[in-house]
This record gives structure tokens, sequence and C-alpha cells, in this order.
């Protein structure tokens, strides 16, 4: 979980370190002081095959209903959620034959079937469609699922004085 992340320096500064290497070696920066100054690329993500976990909220998330689990560090901190960008990275990643993302991603029945992402938040759910053409993965499509919430109920009271009669 983020906390635990958080709390392990040593693990921090590896991870940072991981990050400072990578961001030069991927061209994103020409050195690592370059790399230091940009804290925002690259992310680093952690995924596993599914797992049975805790959200931040106390809810436990089954194994069973996802399948791929995932934890994401952004500008330096464990997010709390999954940025949807590399969320979405990450579900194309889980449709290419042979990469990291997709050997832990549990197989689906229909290569189009949504991929249901367990999160310290809880449960994302994406889609991506990939085809290999001519020997190159290409991404066709990416989604996200969202699920409409009620934000807030409320009740308004107005003096009978002042409200209009035609209404």
């Amino acid at each position: 979980m983020p906390d635990a992340i958080e709390a392990n320096k040593d693990l921090l500064d590896k991870l940072q370190a991981i990050r400072l290497a990578a961001s030069v070696a991927m061209g994103v920066t020409a050195n690592e002081e370059e790399a230091r100054a940009k804290r925002l690329v690259p992310f680093i993500g952690f995924v596993s095959k599914p797992q049975d976990s805790d959200s931040l909220t106390g809810e436990r998330v089954l194994g069973q209903d996802v399948d791929l689990s995932a934890r994401i560090i952004s500008n330096g901190q464990p997010h709390r959620a999954l940025p949807l960008a590399a969320t979405l990275c990450m579900a194309v990643a889980a449709r290419i034959k042979g990469s990291v993302v997709n050997t832990v991603t549990r197989e689906p029945s229909d290569p189009d079937e949504v991929i249901r992402i367990a999160m310290p938040s809880g449960i994302l759910t994406v889609a991506a469609s990939v085809k290999n053409k001519a020997g190159v993965w290409v991404a066709e499509q990416g989604a996200f699922y969202r699920t409409q919430r009620r934000l807030f109920d409320g009740h308004v009271y107005m003096s009978a004085a002042k409200v209009s009669p035609t209404l």
C-alpha cells in the first residue's frame, strides 16, 4: 500500500535511482541532473498477478475479481489510485504478447474483454485493443470505464413568502 512504500526510504531511494537511469536510457532526459529536475516522468510502476489486497477504504479486493494488480510511483510518491495515462499504457502492454505486463495479466477468454486492475483505491476497469501488423504491435484503441456515483444529496429550504405563486 502507499503508506508502506512511503515508510520505506531505502526502497524509495532505489526506485528514484532506477527512474533517473531509465530517464537517461530512454532519452527522456540527457543526463541524471536533468532527470532530477523532471520529476513527473518516467513513472515507476509495479505489476503483479491478480492477488487479494485491501483498498485504502479497508474494503477487500479479491484476486479472483481482477486481471492484474498494480501500483505506481508518481512525482516521487506512491499514487493513491492509478494515473490514467500510465494506466492506459499498462492496458496496452497487457495485450502485447510477451510484455512484462502481459505475463502477469490473467489471460482473457476474449481479447476485447475489459481489464480490471487492482489498485490502492479499489478496481479500475480499462480496455485496449492491439494488433500485430507485420511483426509490429500497434495500439488501436484504449478506454476507461467509470461509474456514475452520487456526489451529494441535499435540500433547499425557502421562505414561503419569497416563492412566486406561479411556481
